[in-house]
């Protein structure tokens, strides 16, 4: 028989969602973040495989209060994510599950106010790519930002001024799309980075 489709009522708006990535397997567990609440969230959900024709819908086992509105939800493995926000902060953060259908996300590292502006106060990060463990985030403020899980302090922080437009492309194929940025560094000859931007069906 054919998979129902179920709905839930979650209460608060919703700007992202993930599905938590598991090998060899199909993950029944996914990861939302909300916006323009008063107190935002991210949370955790299970929804375990339609057995037997029972109708069972999505229950929350994980929740975690954010500050600012969640612009972007990656992870990095089955266990770890990384979090932009608009008010120009990333976070990295681990899904400590020690019950089946309970868990709990606790912050890892926070790169605090990496996007700004040069009068004072934050920026929206608008977006995140990573590649295992290595991160990079775009703002308001023109500026991307090198990151690596393994350490606090960021790895580069590139200005629009180091950023040669002219030479951005963008390209789309069947599961997303990319852009690419040559930008002007110290050695040389110039520098290439790719991300990418966003990602099917969410």
């Amino acid at each position: 028989m054919e998979d129902k489709v179920h709905g839930v009522f979650v209460g608060e708006k919703v700007s992202k969602v993930r599905w938590k990535p598991e090998d060899l397997v199909e993950s029944d567990i996914f990861l939302t973040g909300s916006w323009d609440n008063e107190t935002n969230h991210l949370v955790l959900w299970l929804y375990p495989p339609n057995e037997d024709d029972a109708d069972i819908y999505p229950c929350t086992i994980g929740t975690h209060p954010y500050d600012g509105d969640i612009t972007e939800l990656k992870f990095i493995n089955s266990n770890m994510f990384v979090v932009s926000s608009t008010v120009g902060s990333v976070k990295l953060l681990k899904i400590d599950g020690k019950e089946p259908c309970l868990a709990a996300l606790k912050e890892v590292m926070s790169w605090d106010d990496i996007h700004f502006l040069s009068v004072g106060g934050h920026i929206p990060c608008t977006g995140l790519a990573v590649f295992e463990e290595d991160i990079v985030s775009v703002g308001e403020d023109g500026c991307l930002c090198l990151l690596t899980a393994r350490q606090k302090m960021p790895v580069r922080r590139i200005d629009r001024s180091q950023l040669c437009d002219t030479s951005s492309n963008t390209a789309s194929h069947g599961v997303g799309r990319g852009r690419g940025w040559l930008t002007h560094g110290m050695g040389p000859a110039p520098s290439y980075i790719s991300c990418h931007t966003s990602q099917r069906p969410f």
